[in-house]
């Protein structure tokens, strides 16, 4: 048993919207465990249940601040499956590199199943900036960028009352402004925007890479005669002749 994590007094957050997946709860938990014996005091758990996505994350925010003790929040959302040791490292990296914003690496869901870390750069044909998903990355480093989706996500107390004293910081929008069908950010970026307008920095920490659970599959009868086509691909039946 180490300390190297002594001092963290963390909330977790893991909004959920209605059937989680076991594997994705049970390996969260495993975590969760793995960084108590290194030294994390987890204060409780702040996770919202069936909210809008930018309201949920803000009233995580905003319990963080109406805490006397808790000095830093986790983002897992309930979609993520991880090692053993993946929040651990998250969390000794953001130590490290004494970051107030860290994110791990996971790709989208869907097509094009681009990472979901974002550089600022300028819009192609256009004078204007904005966030543009990265094409390729360096494995095992951590490195400054601009926006990030919160998968798998560590902020500070720092970072949360920084951005809630910055001139962008609208309190009645709070830090996760969903604004997405006015033409701007999803709350997650716009939590990335205001945190980049309030010099707070974001980094990605590509030793820790998450896998994330898409869409169920659905079976149809055609998969019984794929199946049959190729054996090797059914596998093992049990005892009684289920798979």
């Amino acid at each position: 048993m180490t300390d190297e994590l002594a001092g963290m007094r963390l909330l977790l957050a893991s909004p959920t919207y209605g059937t989680v997946d076991p594997l994705c709860g049970r390996e969260m938990r495993v975590a969760i465990m793995e960084t108590s014996k290194r030294g994390v005091e987890w204060l409780g758990d702040a996770s919202p249940d069936r909210h809008g996505f930018g309201h949920a994350r803000n009233l995580v925010a905003q319990t963080l601040l109406d805490s006397s003790e808790a000095n830093g929040i986790v983002w897992i959302d309930s979609d993520m499956r991880q090692k053993n040791l993946d929040l651990a490292q998250l969390l000794f990296d953001a130590k490290q590199y004494e970051a107030e914003f860290i994110s791990g690496v996971y790709h989208q869901r869907r097509p094009p199943h681009e990472p979901c870390f974002y550089r600022w750069t300028q819009k192609e044909g256009s004078s204007e900036y904005g966030f543009q998903a990265a094409d390729s990355y360096q494995k095992g480093v951590v490195f400054p960028d601009a926006g990030c989706g919160f998968g798998f996500v560590y902020t500070s107390r720092k970072a949360i009352e920084t951005i809630a004293r910055s001139k962008d910081f609208d309190p009645m929008k709070g830090w996760f402004p969903d604004e997405r069908e006015s033409g701007g950010f999803g709350e997650d970026l716009s939590f990335c925007w205001l945190a980049k307008q309030a010099g707070v920095q974001l980094y990605v920490d590509s030793a820790v890479i998450l896998g994330h659970t898409g869409d169920p599959r659905v079976i149809y009868p055609e998969d019984q005669v794929r199946t049959k086509k190729k054996p090797e691909a059914a596998g093992p039946r049990n005892d009684w002749g289920i798979r």
